[in-house]
């Protein structure tokens, strides 16, 4: 199969892989959109409205993202949700379908997700009054997790 992928106009045509040319998006919708780093934090992410199982609408990535060692492991994970419509494993904050944080039976607040390594939550589960925190999944989870 093949997959499209829109670069930003401002990249030189060295950036372009050997043999490969220069087209224009022209109205196609690509399955992976790479940005020109705009705001805070850089980001990699996929536009998801379907359900569980149902593939993903289409992939961003901060530019500045590329240069990450952990790259591959998030294009990867991003690629489960475009392709095949995984979901995070850690939920989203004040989504009161799946939170990013809960209260355990020590009532202690804990990181939603799974991990065979201890979870870092970075402040994440901070007071719900608190401003949402963004953050690295890489961060979080354990190097030796699998």
């Amino acid at each position: 199969g093949e997959i499209s992928v829109v670069l930003p106009t401002r990249w030189p045509n060295s950036c372009i892989p050997y043999n490969q040319t220069r087209t224009s998006a022209g109205g196609d919708r690509a399955d992976v959109t790479i940005r020109s780093h705009t705001r805070g934090e850089s980001l990699i992410w996929t536009d998801q409205y379907a359900g569980c199982g149902e593939p993903g609408d289409q992939i961003y990535i901060d530019s500045e993202v590329l240069g990450r060692d952990t790259i591959g492991r998030e294009f990867v994970r991003e690629w489960a949700k475009y392709r095949y419509g995984v979901f995070d494993e850690i939920g989203y904050d004040k989504d009161p379908v799946y939170p990013r944080c809960y209260i355990n039976d020590d009532h202690e607040v804990k990181l939603t997700g799974c991990s065979d390594a201890p979870v870092n939550d970075h402040g994440l589960c901070g007071s719900p009054t608190s401003a949402p925190v963004p953050y690295n999944i890489s961060d979080i989870l354990d190097r030796n997790a699998r």
